[in-house]
């Protein structure tokens, strides 16, 4: 009867330390799936964030409660021998427990707040696949939502932002650093629940799928991979404008590249200053398409990301004080929501009518010759010493960087046969500066005097008397003095013709109607202003768009 007594309060220490085990797993779980179980005090929820760090602080504590009290468990077990019955006894009893705590568990992640967090309206699902309600929830919060610091990241910084010199290091000294700075990023926990760190790792590692993100709006697209591939191939297969290179092609115009910048640089001191800026090992710049689901049949625009490639710091520093230039050609060139509302200021919008354009492929229909004489011109506004180098280095610098053309898109090498290089710095000032340009010697001689002309980037605005039924559909303009075509399409518009026409006939529109020009019928979007409205609610308008964009920033 005593061994059978020592048997049983052996079961219930055993017992108990399983419980103490199974409830200190559920709390870890509960840490790591951001819930709260039932039993936290009420004071914990946060009213803003679906998991606070004052919630994960009691957790631990908690935690280390049930720890302490293990211990003290384990020092009263004798560990004696247990009769077979008493051992599946116990058995049964710790899976019990087990399957009740995760069934609570899952509860309590189906009711959690994060649910709240994400927008799942951004989610375009395009391809074949079925998301899951975890998958959806985890994308739905943006794939620029950060969920932790990675441990790669920080060794690339501290390798990038430390150059040191091993004759000023001791042995080791810089491996012991990004150990250290490796170990301590491992340790940071995750800001995203672990359930959609799966979810997530679920995705990346299905081959037949592709995540991007829209070219507007902030949306998320998932596409067949096979799809996409095909619309990238497509749009490549345009021999105007791209032609395909040998592998290794890109990598002799890097070096080309360093060394004849490095030539213009040592002239002078000032350009000594600069070497840095070289990259040693430059990467080839890679190009992407992100999916554009406004239009029909979801067209991908493209997207090429130089950082890392042999101009891209360069660029980055040439294109700052070109900035402070715009606007110095052609005043219809806008810096910003705020400065469209000045202008808008003096237009008289009594029996006007607005029409928005947007200029099609801009940097690849954009001359390089051109773009280049609009900086030259542009510099004549600019004082030498706010240029890192003398102007005549300075031209030579930026030409260099808008020929570099070389991309690669999977592992085969294409070069850009005219127009500017996408993702370089330089090529959004370099284009509105030769948009300024024609916009001065040619739009707006053209357009009526009492017609306004502003413009964004490539996002065009035209303020137009309403008797003159002009711009109703999309246009093609061609100047006669530029060998290079603009393709100006109205944005939003469901029409897929392009008409082109000279500087006669674009002139002609002004005064003539253009359905009876061409005979046919548009579907046409023409804001037209009613005396004082159009203004007043344009400003308001344009004045809650930049409250909202100052309280983001």
């Amino acid at each position: 009867m005593g061994g059978h007594g020592v048997s049983e309060d052996e079961f219930n220490l055993r017992k108990k330390l399983k419980s103490i085990q199974n409830r200190d797993r559920f709390l870890k779980d509960c840490i790591e799936e951001q819930v709260l179980p039932r039993s936290a005090p009420k004071h914990l929820h946060h009213p803003h964030k679906p998991f606070s760090n004052t919630a994960r602080e009691y957790l631990k504590e908690a935690r280390e409660t049930l720890r302490n009290e293990a211990e003290e468990t384990r020092s009263l077990m004798k560990n004696i021998h247990m009769p077979h019955s008493l051992v599946l006894r116990l058995t049964d009893e710790d899976q019990h427990q087990k399957m009740r705590l995760q069934e609570e568990l899952t509860r309590l992640c189906n009711n959690s707040r994060w649910k709240e967090v994400g927008r799942r309206e951004l989610i375009t699902n395009l391809s074949s696949f079925s998301l899951t309600q975890t998958q959806e929830e985890a994308l739905s919060l943006g794939l620029k939502f950060s969920t932790g610091i990675n441990h790669k990241s920080t060794i690339d910084y501290v390798e990038k932002n430390y150059n040191w010199k091993d004759s000023e290091l001791e042995n080791g000294f810089k491996q012991g650093i990004i150990l250290c700075c490796s170990l301590a990023a491992q340790k940071r926990e995750s800001t995203i629940p672990r359930r959609y760190t799966r979810a997530l790792r679920e995705l990346q590692d299905n081959d037949d799928i592709l995540i991007t993100s829209a070219d507007k709006g902030g949306g998320i697209v998932i596409m067949d991979k096979s799809d996409y591939t095909r619309k990238m191939e497509e749009l490549l297969s345009d021999t105007h404008t791209y032609n395909k290179q040998r592998d290794g092609t890109a990598k002799k115009e890097a070096e080309y590249f360093n060394k004849s910048t490095r030539n213009i640089l040592k002239r002078t001191e000032k350009g000594k200053k600069l070497f840095h800026l070289l990259e040693e090992n430059p990467k080839v710049p890679s190009m992407k398409g992100l999916p554009k689901i406004h239009k029909p049949e979801i067209p991908l625009r493209p997207i090429t990301s130089g950082i890392g490639s042999a101009p891209h710091k360069l660029a980055k520093i040439l294109a700052k004080p070109l900035s402070s230039a715009l606007g110095s050609i052609s005043s219809t060139n806008l810096r910003n929501s705020a400065d469209l509302i000045n202008k808008l200021d003096n237009v008289d919008f009594s029996g006007k009518r607005l029409v928005s354009y947007d200029i099609t492929s801009l940097f690849t229909n954009v001359s390089v010759t051109g773009a280049i004489s609009a900086i030259k011109e542009s510099l004549k506004t600019i004082d030498d010493d706010k240029l890192p180098i003398c102007k005549r280095d300075y031209m030579q610098l930026v030409e260099k960087c808008i020929r570099f053309r070389s991309f690669r898109y999977k592992d085969q090498e294409y070069h850009l046969l005219d127009g500017l290089p996408m993702g370089s710095p330089l090529s959004a000032v370099a284009a509105s500066l030769y948009l300024e340009m024609l916009e001065r010697d040619h739009y707006l001689k053209i357009i009526p005097k009492d017609a306004h002309w502003f413009r964004y980037v490539d996002d065009c605005l035209l303020i137009f008397p309403a008797e003159n039924n002009t711009m109703h559909a999309t246009t093609t303009t061609q100047c006669t003095t530029t060998t290079k075509r603009l393709l100006i399409s109205r944005t939003k518009d469901e029409e897929s013709s392009y008409y082109e026409w000279n500087e006669v006939i674009f002139k002609a529109i002004f005064k003539t109607n253009f359905k009876a020009i061409f005979k046919t019928n548009f579907k046409v979007i023409i804001y037209k202003a009613e005396n004082e409205s159009l203004q007043s609610s344009s400003k308001q308008k344009l004045t809650r768009n930049k409250e909202v964009d100052e309280r983001r920033g």
